[in-house]
């Protein structure tokens, strides 16, 4: 009641066009307003839809992506090959090296020399070179009729066997053989041979020579048990082949039965009653 006081009031003390002129007034700021407000918020609108666009086009990926760039190939590296050059070559000394006057002598052994089998060990000293039990004292290459009576006697020994005993208990591979090919003169050769024992006893052996300490064979003895077998090195030291008279080489296996449980070879055990058989073994040499 009051407000309504207060508007008669102020209507009948203003003039009508007053009023009217306050009401167009206030009419044009609203529609102004209203346009003001209208444009900011089509601006806003342009900007949002502006920043949308942008951030679509920096969200797409592209569906075909480019090959990638292959690496550029590794620099090959040239092969040297000066570390297979041996620096105590003769013909092609290493860079920098001065190649040797001469080649350095061979040296001279001066005991048997034995190679032993693959797998072997070095054996002890060989002593056939001391013990006379080894040699074949009826035989010489001087001569002639001498070894032919040697022969004679190994042939009226190998004879000699009891009529039990078989000549193949005891077998050496190769059987009647060896031959030594050339140089002969350069360094000692070695020749294996293989002797088994094809028996259902134990035998005792001993080997000789004729021709020590040119020709020796490291072991020169042993024990083999039933169907043992034993690889035996003959060795023939360097010669002159031409110098001496090695036609009538060889050496001599000497064997019989033992007791059994025989641990060690002793030279008594051939020098007994019991029946002793002997295999010859002639040594070639081809020059």
């Amino acid at each position: 009641m009051l407000q309504l006081n207060i508007h008669h009031l102020m209507l009948k003390n203003f003039p009508e066009g007053e009023v009217k002129s306050s009401r167009s007034v206030k009419t044009a700021r609203t529609q102004s307003d209203r346009t003001a407000s209208a444009a900011a918020s089509l601006i806003g609108i342009n900007k949002s839809k502006r920043e949308n666009d942008i951030s679509e086009n920096q969200s797409i990926t592209p569906l075909i992506t480019p090959p990638p760039t292959p690496a550029p190939p590794a620099a090959t590296k040239k092969q040297d090959d000066s570390s297979r050059q041996t620096r105590q070559s003769l013909y092609l000394p290493a860079p920098g090296e001065k190649a040797p006057e001469s080649p350095p002598p061979p040296r001279t052994p001066t005991a048997s020399l034995y190679l032993p089998a693959p797998g072997e060990k070095t054996p002890p000293p060989n002593p056939m070179l001391n013990d006379s039990n080894y040699r074949l004292s009826s035989a010489s290459n001087t001569s002639l009729a001498s070894s032919a009576a040697a022969d004679a006697a190994a042939s009226i020994s190998d004879s000699s066997v009891e009529g039990d005993k078989n000549p193949d208990d005891f077998i050496t591979i190769p059987t009647k053989k060896l031959v030594f090919n050339s140089p002969f003169d350069y360094q000692a050769l070695t020749y294996h041979v293989t002797v088994k024992n094809n028996s259902k006893k134990w035998i005792a052996y001993a080997i000789k020579s004729n021709a020590i300490p040119r020709v020796t064979a490291m072991p020169p003895s042993g024990i083999l048990k039933p169907g043992d077998k034993q690889v035996i090195g003959i060795t023939v030291q360097k010669f002159v082949y031409y110098d001496i008279d090695a036609s009538k080489d060889r050496i001599a296996f000497d064997y019989l039965f033992c007791p059994a449980e025989t641990k060690v070879f002793t030279h008594s055990l051939l020098q007994g009653t019991a029946t002793r058989r002997r295999k010859n073994i002639k040594i070639e040499y081809n020059p």
